[in-house]
């Protein structure tokens, strides 16, 4: 049985990142417009965008819609839905990426995110132009 030779570079040996990958990394960095070390802070602001916006949209929404008694479970409930997934999602995204590669897991988080939409998209939310007062709420 034949053992593994040393690490490549400093990457290798620290984090146990293949070398095909740090080279599929490195053609991914030459396709891209910007730098490539624009890129991480674009995404890091754009999700960070993304989640101030459900949170301030949901500070609103929720309340309005629920009883005063049940406020603190259905809030709860939503942090643990969309939070607790995140983690699970992390690791299923790595799974895939380690079994058929960074660039489906990539074009597969792509449907999954476009499709996240659809229940946005085909629910009356879409076409309210105020939040509708529940007569349960007050």
């Amino acid at each position: 049985m034949a053992t593994p030779g040393p690490p490549t570079n400093r990457r290798s040996a620290v984090f146990g990142i293949p070398q095909k990958l740090q080279n599929s990394e490195v053609r991914l960095a030459g396709a891209l417009p910007l730098s490539p070390l624009v890129w991480p802070g674009i995404s890091g602001f754009g999700w960070s965008l993304l989640v101030v916006i459900h949170t301030v949209a949901g500070a609103d929404v929720i309340p309005k819609l629920t009883e005063a008694r049940m406020l603190g479970r259905v809030i709860a409930s939503n942090r643990f839905f969309i939070l607790g997934t995140m983690p699970l999602a992390s690791l299923a995204g790595g799974l895939v990426a380690a079994g058929s590669g960074p660039a489906t897991a990539l074009w597969i988080w792509a449907v999954l995110a476009a499709l996240s939409a659809l229940p946005i998209v085909f629910s009356p939310i879409r076409h309210w132009r105020q939040v509708p007062v529940s007569p349960v709420a007050s």
